[in-house]
Formats: structure tokens, C-alpha cells, sequence
């Protein structure tokens, strides 16, 4: 049972971190493992099915609470809407950009349609005389699941939820939380009105327990984060378990686990220490730590170039200015064959470091050239018989060196790169806690100027106290294969330590 909430992003939106989601990879490991599980999600996720596609993932059971508030009868039911399933005004025409699609009638702006990553509408925001008024949220099954109404002020005031045929059940108004409900709906509600969605999903979620969970048969794992709607008493009976995860805040959830009676599991040693602070060292936890499934180890060994992977995401303009100036002066030198690319989440951060690295390459370094084409690498042939000077003729010779970056939108975008990447460089005062797990997985050393969990020092990883100690960390992974080894047996024996098998039986064994 995790914490999902409301829909996917706008595929344009760019993500300040990736964030973890231990739901989904414990699924993942139980499914490989042929183990039967499902889902139960109690709050408005009208993009779940995408979710669950862009996570590779088709649990045998999907149970949602607001499936049984909007009266879907077929869960299974799939449509693929396009624009042109919309009633738009005759003479209605549309602009596209890279990101979205836009609607005018009469010159005036209709309506702007939002995509999620996989090229399905999202939403369609909608105008009146240049004054957003309305949403519609779509279902990623292909229906129109939710209006969303604004006051001239362009605020939020009420959402209105629709079944697949287009009619309201029930309405939310904004200012209080209260639900109403359609009085043609009368009969599959217990009251006309709800002080607020929490009330209606406390209706609505032991229906669910009731018509398909056996607590005979069935194991129910919680998702312990401040956000989850559900009532652990619901589940009384059952074998159940708590996640108590880094990944998610959980701090205000925490004083619900005084009467549960399920078991607990942690995923990191300053979690388990927490827990233990805040309920008492009498109760038992099960640590577990987790690492992605999504990962695999790489293949940065079978290459020749070795890739140094700058983290610029919380580096101050200070502490890029002196990473860079030590990196790009030892590209320069090629002593170990060594590349330079450097990753984000934000493209304005991106492009400072760009601009950054143009000033300091104009006057040192000119062969230097960021995010070229191939073709931009190929000789320059008309230079070939030209009455070149010395330098020239020096430059005409040597190879450009490209620095290549990368903006972070999702992990897959993560997991590409890291597979040719030999060394990881992440100094800022806070290392990213997603990208050092995933560097992790995929057995990529790191070197970072803060202690972890994850990376033990000259095992999988090196910690500096100073950026000035840049170079000295990257021969002793550069400038030979044995150190590099080394930190890649280290890894594969922490991910080992926490294998599908070893996670499986450590469940099996829960109860």
C-alpha cells in the first residue's frame, strides 16, 4: 500500500532530485520472485496506470479507493483519447511546441493540452478571455476523470469527480475540504456530505478490504510516510507491515505506529536509530536496506575512454569554479584517456556550468568543445592546403576534446549514462541520495567530500576533505584498473548482502 498521489508531471517539468520509490522496487522483487501481489492505492491517482507502465510493472491485483468513489465498473477498460475525441468550436486551431499544445479560437487562447512522458494528455487547461477557468484531468485509462474549477482570480475552488460516462459523484470544494455528493448517486453513499476527502476514503477503503482482500491469505505492507490516507485499524487481522523509509517524511506518521501491532522495517541505519528514538529501543525492526532494481552493473570496463561524471546539482558557483578548473586541465593533458560530462537536474544550472567552462577553455584550453555533433568532431578539410601558421597547423592535428551534459529528468535517463561511466564525482556538502544508490547498483565509484551509508571509504568509493584532493582521488581509480576493481567487488558484495533472494526470504520470514 503506498502513498501515490494525484497525477504524473507535465513531461516538460523539470524534477529538482529523482526520488526513490520502495513500493515500487519491493514489487518489483516480488514479482520476479513469482510471488502474487497487488496494489492498493486510497488516494486520486488518475494517471496510476501510467505510473505502473513507465515503472514496468502489472501487479495482479490494482485496487483503488476512488475507482469505487466514481463508480468505474471495468478497471480494465482501456481508450487512447487524442485531440481530436474533443468537442472543440469550428474554426479551433492549434499550435505546437516542443512541449504541449495549444488551442485559438477567434485569436484568443482555448485551452492549453498537457502531456505526460509517454505522449498521453494529461490535462487539458482551459481559457476565457486569457483567464485559466478550468482543467480537465484525464484518466490515463482514457476517460475524463476530474474538472477542476478556478474563480476569476485564477484559484482553485472545486474539484468535481466524474464517472467513465461523463456524470459527477461527488465535488470538493476547495476553501473547506467539504465533499458533496450527486443526489442521483445517493444510494452508493453512506451521507450527502463528507467533512473531507479523508472522511469519504474512510468509507470507501473497508469496502475495498472487504470485497477483495482474505486476511487469512493476505499480507498488507504499508508505505509509513505522513502522507498516507489509510487507517492502519482497517487492517486488523491481517499480517501487516509498516516501510519506514528515507526516501519519504514520515516523522508525523510515526505516533500512529504506537498501537500497531505489525511489523516494522527500516531501510537505513540513521532510519532504524530514529524510529527507535522517537517509539521506544524496546521495539523491534527489521533493517533492510534497499537497493534499485532498475540498475544493473556496467559496462564502463569494456571501453577504452574512461568517463569522469560531474554532479553539478548543489555545488555553489565557488566550488564549480574550482572543480572545473581541475578538471578541465586534466582533460587537457589526456594522461589517462579520460572524458568529462557533466549531469543536473536543473538546465539552468546546466548552463552556467556551460558558460563556465567556455571562459575558462577560451584562453587555456581551445580544443575544448561542449556538447559537439559528430560532425563537429570530424577534421576541418579546408584547412587541409591553407597557408597555415604553426599553431594552426598544431590545432589542425589534434583532436577536439567534447564535454557532453545532461539534464536528469528520470532514471532511465541516469541509468544510460552511468553504464559507461568509470568515475563519479559528486563534492557537494549534500550528495545526492538517488544517484549515489544508483552509482551504487551499477558499481561506479565515487568520490565525494561527505560520509554515507552508501560509500565506504577505499572500498566502493573515496571521501576528500578538500576539493584541492580532486586529482590525487581520480588517479587512484584512473590511473590503473586495480583500485577501480576493487571498489566494484566491494559494491557488488553490498548489493549482494541485499540480493532478490536474501530480500524474499528476509519477507517470507516477517511473520
Amino acid at each position: 500500500m503506498p502513498t501515490w498521489q494525484n497525477e504524473l508531471d507535465d513531461w516538460a517539468f523539470a524534477v529538482d532530485r529523482l526520488k526513490f520509490d520502495d513500493a515500487i522496487n519491493n514489487l518489483k522483487i516480488f514479482m520476479r520472485n513469482d510471488a502474487q501481489c497487488g496494489v492498493i492505492v486510497s488516494e486520486y491517482v488518475p494517471q496510476l496506470t501510467a505510473q505502473l507502465n513507465e515503472a514496468g510493472l502489472a501487479p495482479e491485483k490494482l485496487l483503488t479507493v476512488f475507482d469505487l468513489i466514481q463508480g468505474v465498473t471495468d478497471p480494465r477498460a482501456r481508450q487512447i483519447l487524442d485531440l481530436a475525441d474533443f468537442n472543440w468550436p469550428r474554426g479551433t486551431w492549434f499550435e505546437y511546441d516542443p512541449f504541449r499544445v495549444v488551442a485559438y479560437h477567434d485569436d484568443q487562447k482555448l485551452a492549453q493540452v498537457i502531456f505526460n512522458a509517454r505522449g498521453q494528455i494529461l490535462r487539458i487547461e482551459r481559457f476565457e478571455h486569457d483567464k485559466h477557468f478550468q482543467d480537465l484531468v484525464m484518466d490515463s485509462r482514457g476517460w475524463l476523470s476530474c474538472l477542476q474549477n478556478y474563480d476569476k482570480q485564477e484559484q482553485l475552488v472545486e474539484r468535481v469527480f466524474l464517472d467513465p460516462a461523463g456524470s459527477w459523484r461527488v465535488k470538493e470544494r476547495i476553501t473547506d475540504g467539504r465533499v458533496f455528493v450527486n443526489p442521483w448517486f445517493a444510494k452508493d453513499f453512506s451521507a450527502a456530505a463528507y467533512q473531507d476527502r479523508q472522511a469519504l476514503i474512510d468509507e470507501f477503503l473497508p469496502r475495498l478490504i472487504k470485497q477483495n482482500l482474505d486476511a487469512q491469505q493476505d499480507e498488507v505492507i504499508f508505505t509509513a510516510a505522513d502522507q498516507q490516507r489509510a487507517r492502519l485499524s482497517f487492517f486488523n487481522g491481517f499480517k501487516t507491515a509498516a516501510v519506514i523509509s528515507r526516501w519519504h517524511a514520515f516523522e508525523k506518521f510515526l505516533p500512529r505506529l504506537n498501537d500497531f501491532t505489525g511489523q516494522l522495517v527500516t531501510d537505513s541505519a540513521a532510519v532504524d536509530a530514529r524510529v527507535h528514538e522517537l517509539l521506544g529501543n524496546e521495539r523491534e525492526t527489521l533493517l533492510l536496506p534497499i537497493f534499485s532494481a532498475q540498475f544493473h552493473l556496467g559496462h564502463s570496463q569494456e571501453q577504452l575512454e574512461q568517463t569522469i561524471l560531474l554532479v553539478v546539482n548543489d555545488l555553489t558557483p565557488a566550488e564549480l569554479r574550482a572543480v572545473l578548473s581541475r578538471l578541465l586541465a586534466r582533460i587537457d593533458q589526456a594522461r589517462f584517456n579520460e572524458n568529462l560530462k557533466l549531469v543536473g537536474y536543473d538546465d539552468d544550472r546546466l548552463s552556467r556550468a556551460e558558460e563556465l567552462i567556455k571562459e575558462l577553455a577560451q584562453d587555456h584550453y581551445p580544443l575544448i568543445m561542449i556538447n559537439p555533433t559528430p560532425e563537429q568532431l570530424k577534421p576541418n578539410e579546408d584547412l587541409q592546403d591553407a597557408d597555415l601558421t604553426p599553431d594552426m597547423e598544431d590545432l589542425q592535428t589534434a583532436q577536439p576534446i567534447p564535454i557532453y551534459t545532461k539534464r536528469i529528468a528520470q532514471p532511465k535517463d541516469l541509468l544510460t549514462i552511468l553504464d559507461s561511466t568509470r568515475v563519479l564525482v559528486d563534492l557537494s556538502m549534500a550528495p545526492d541520495d538517488f544517484i549515489q544508490m544508483a552509482a551504487v547498483s551499477v558499481g561506479v565509484p565515487q568520490i565525494n567530500r561527505t560520509v554515507s551509508e552508501l560509500v565506504t571509504h577505499q572500498q566502493n568509493g573515496l571521501q576528500t576533505k578538500q576539493i584541492s584532493q580532486l586529482d590525487q582521488a581520480l588517479d587512484y581509480y584512473l590511473g590503473s584498473m586495480k583500485h577501480w576493481n576493487e571498489a566494484l567487488v566491494s559494491s557488488v558484495a553490498m548489493i549482494n548482502r541485499y540480493s532478490d533472494e536474501m530480500i524474499m526470504n528476509a519477507w517470507q520470514n516477517l511473520w
